[in-house]
């Protein structure tokens, strides 16, 4: 009986307007019932994806997480137990995993549940703008971290003697890292402030009753509630586009093609004119009464293709992870055409969220597996750590080639063999 009654506005001329009528009659002793009758036809499906296509988004969204997780655990565990890998770029590597792991476990779980279940928004309001802030915060700070860390990279690689003047900033690398968190918190209140979870349906459509509808409760940016708000969010989504892809992205495009060059040309003109030349053996005069061994730069054509490889995985990462993202963000304010934005926010959305969330399973493969000491200080622990039950005993050979001598000027340059070999040798 209720199926025929239904049936009936699936052939009337206004059919929202007709199954507002027969919903609360065919489903009068259910409210959820009723609500879902009628914003399943007329407002969106409970799911966001159809059935086949949301067990193969949620396989893989486990997938990322348990990679993602283990990952990026596995580098804090490496970089904070094994001797060799406390360096100066450790914590920057350090950060970015702890900034992908807050993203993982906060961001990936309300996505997969937002997949199976749009409405209405099951939690507290003020868990609205608390994943808001933190999915905004953690994003940038795992893009200012990258960008950062290849500026240490350029300087150590292409200006080593610059160091010297830049060691006490330097020893504050705690105080840097502590901005980037400060910095991305500040740029993402107004994002978070902007979120809320509200009801779409302010009352059951064709009654005055002004009570409203439950099951329209959704968690989304205030425009949708108020567009009046569509100026503020102009500029922050511009800001944001700019702040933590576009510039980052054109600078990290621009020291990595500097690395990359100094590491096909390895020659290094200082002060004095002097030529400091790739030596295996022979010391370099540096000064009239001063020469360093240079033997620990000397860099093999392979080693070049290598390096090269790393830096353009690196950037290409960078740019298709993010781009999605805040090209999805955008579209909304150059798209007048509701249905195509709809069209094309059904595609980008999904892609940009799984781009968003692959990039945390990238950084850790491409900052740290892809280095040949990191996985020697992870075969480390294993053996050291976990078999024998204590971190006692690992082989120092391959750290203490890299200690640092006494002058500032040997530090310098050993600092530079030591990011060829801690941030870029695969």
């Amino acid at each position: 009986m209720s199926e025929n009654m239904l049936e009936v506005c699936k052939n009337a001329t206004e059919q929202c307007d007709c199954l507002a009528v027969m919903c609360p009659i065919v489903y009068n002793n259910s409210e959820e019932l009723k609500e879902s009758c009628f914003m399943e036809h007329c407002f969106l499906s409970k799911r966001a994806l159809d059935d086949v296509t949301l067990y193969k988004t949620t396989a893989l969204y486990i997938l990322i997480f348990l990679i993602g997780v283990i990952g990026n655990t596995t580098t804090c565990l490496v970089m904070k137990k094994h001797p060799m890998m406390k360096t100066h770029a450790s914590m920057y590597l350090i950060n970015l995993a702890v900034s992908d792991l807050v993203t993982l476990c906060v961001g990936l779980p309300f996505e997969v549940l937002m997949n199976w279940r749009q409405y209405p928004w099951p939690f507290p309001d003020y868990v609205c703008n608390l994943k808001a802030l933190i999915a905004e915060t953690t994003s940038s700070v795992s893009v200012l971290t990258i960008l950062i860390f290849a500026i240490e990279r350029y300087v150590a690689i292409c200006h080593p003697l610059y160091l010297l003047k830049v060691q006490p900033f330097k020893r504050n690398i705690s105080t840097i890292i502590g901005f980037t968190w400060v910095f991305s918190i500040l740029c993402a209140m107004p994002f978070a402030i902007h979120h809320r979870a509200d009801y779409l349906m302010k009352s059951w459509p064709g009654t005055e009753n002004h009570v409203p509808v439950k099951s329209s409760k959704l968690c989304m940016v205030a425009v949708m509630f108020e567009p009046k708000l569509i100026p503020t969010f102009k500029i922050l989504f511009h800001f944001s586009a700019l702040a933590f892809f576009a510039i980052p992205l054109l600078t990290i495009l621009i020291l990595y093609a500097r690395i990359a060059c100094k590491v096909t040309h390895p020659v290094k003109v200082i002060k004095n004119q002097k030529i400091i030349k790739k030596s295996v053996t022979s010391p370099v005069q540096v000064s009239s009464n001063r020469t360093i061994q240079q033997g620990e730069f000397d860099i093999t054509e392979e080693l070049q293709m290598r390096i090269n490889a790393i830096l353009c995985a690196i950037v290409s990462a960078f740019f298709i992870c993010y781009l999605p993202f805040q090209l999805q963000r955008l579209l909304f304010f150059y798209f007048d055409n509701d249905v195509i934005l709809a069209y094309l926010n059904q595609y980008i959305y999904f892609i940009s969220g799984f781009l968003f969330y692959l990039a945390t399973i990238i950084n850790p493969i491409a900052y740290n597996l892809a280095s040949s000491r990191f996985r020697r200080a992870f075969k480390d622990i294993i053996i050291n750590y976990c078999w024998r039950g204590n971190t006692e005993g690992y082989p120092r050979s391959s750290f203490s080639k890299y200690s640092l001598a006494h002058t500032p000027l040997r530090q310098a340059m050993s600092n530079r063999a030591q990011v060829f070999e801690t941030t870029v040798q695969s």
